[in-house]
């Protein structure tokens, strides 16, 4: 808020809320209300307790105050302040509203120096320290130099021909040419129309839009590490990187452009040639191309010969049913956990296997051969020696050879019997005149050979 040096009855309103929830206050006591202000530079003044007013559009009484409006403008109250809060001299004053039970609202106003006319100056000024509202008949000549104009000056129509040594204040409107400006310009924040020459001088910032004449700049050089505090963060947070700079591995990890490229945030981790864009578009493009293509699609979903329901029917008669399957569960004697440790127990431990596997030492080729060589392999004459000395004792003969003797001699017919014997006899003669091989005795009792 701006108000000119001087000002009488000024009137400002302020919102009040409540302390504890922030909500607006209503029907505040005036008379609770403390109103104070204080000054650029000076002491603050005496605190007041304001007095209500009769209505909201009373007339200006200093101190005063009153509520606007409770529903429809709840919060918002009317304060009438004393003119010595406004009087020229300063540049600001703050005036305070306080109530027990709401925050302390405060409000500064900027103090705008008093106008004021001069009808001619014929000699040096040293200094204007209030402001020059206009000039509108033509200034001929400043010879001197004009040592500060504090104040804003309105309107200037004609040319500044002289030296202007410092303007602090605004300067309304320059509707002639500026012929020269050989000094720093340290800060524009209205529009500049056109610039004709070239600006020789440094220009701190310029916050709204110059327009230069011929579209063209002459020569405008740009230091991108020193000038500009923008473009330091830009190179100090490495933004540059992102177009403008070569990167290594620069990313910090876990960064956001870190977790982007790789999915535990390790920068390091990221590989251009499987993780970029392009790579996953080409890893895309190969997985898309084993795809069936839709006509493909369409041929086999045409010419697939699902089965019938007759099929799946057959299919499903063979499925055991719900109940066979609870049967075969209920009925099912499994092993108990006791019978299952039992069998465990019986088998040879991970590592009683694997020792005899280590251990076990295996015969050699050499070691076969050795004992297949060393085996005594009977000959066919052996054999026979070894059975024709054999004692079975069967049926009364006593040895393997009289057996084969009996049976030889019974196929050539050189058997007799006495009595209880057998007689068997070699082929020297008949069967009593020949040689006797031997004789078997059947029996001790009555029994007679036949």
């Amino acid at each position: 808020m701006n108000i000119t040096g001087g000002s009488t009855d000024v009137t400002t309103y302020f919102v009040l809320r409540t302390a504890a929830d922030g909500t607006a206050t209503t029907g505040a006591t005036i008379t609770n209300i403390d109103l104070q202000y204080v000054r650029t530079g000076a002491a603050p003044s005496a605190k007041v307790d304001a007095t209500a007013l009769a209505a909201t559009d009373s007339a200006h009484a200093d101190n005063k105050a009153i509520e606007i409006d409770a529903t429809d403008a709840p919060g918002l109250y009317r304060v009438d302040w004393p003119d010595a809060a406004f009087a020229a001299g300063v540049k600001q004053v703050i005036l305070s509203v306080k109530l027990a039970s709401s925050f302390t609202e405060h409000m500064a106003v900027e103090i705008d120096p008093p106008v004021g006319v001069a009808a001619s100056v014929t000699g040096a000024v040293g200094s204007v320290t209030g402001a020059v509202g206009s000039v509108t008949g033509a200034v001929g000549s400043v010879t001197g130099a004009v040592g500060s104009v504090t104040g804003a000056v309105g309107s200037v129509a004609g040319n500044v021909d002289g030296s202007t040594a410092s303007v602090t204040g605004a300067v309304g409107s320059v509707t002639g040419a500026v012929g020269s400006v050989t000094g720093a310009v340290g800060s524009v924040t209205g529009a500049v129309g056109s610039v004709a020459g070239n600006v020789d001088g440094s220009t701190a910032s310029v916050t709204a839009g110059v327009s230069l004449a011929n579209d063209a700049i002459t020569a405008v050089k740009f230091d991108q590490t020193t000038a500009w505090p923008a473009n330091e963060a830009i190179v100090t947070y490495k933004l540059d990187h992102l177009v403008y700079v070569a990167d290594g591995d620069d990313p910090a990890d876990n960064s956001i452009m870190a977790k982007i490229a790789a999915s535990d945030g390790d920068w390091s981790g990221f590989s251009a040639a499987t993780d970029s864009l392009e790579a996953v578009r080409d890893q895309m493009d190969t997985a898309h191309a084993l795809l069936a293509t839709p006509a493909q699609v369409a041929t086999a979903l045409t010419t697939y010969d699902g089965p019938t329901k007759g099929e799946m029917d057959t299919a499903h008669a063979l499925l055991a049913t719900p109940a066979q399957v609870a049967t075969a569960l209920t009925t099912y004697d499994g092993p108990t956990k006791g019978e299952m440790d039992t069998a465990h127990a019986l088998l040879a431990t991970p590592a009683q296997v694997a020792t005899a596997l280590t251990t076990y030492d295996a015969p050699t080729k050499a070691e076969l051969d050795s004992g297949l060589a060393g085996l005594n392999d009977a000959s066919t004459a052996e054999i026979m020696t070894a059975l024709w000395a054999e004692t079975p004792t069967v049926g009364g003969v006593t040895t393997f050879q009289s057996i084969v003797k009996g049976i030889w001699a019974s196929i050539r017919g050189r058997v007799a019997k006495d009595t209880n014997d057998y007689e068997y006899y070699d082929d020297d003669g008949d069967a009593a005149g020949g040689t006797k091989l031997f004789e078997n005795r059947i029996s001790s009792s009555a029994r007679t050979p036949q």
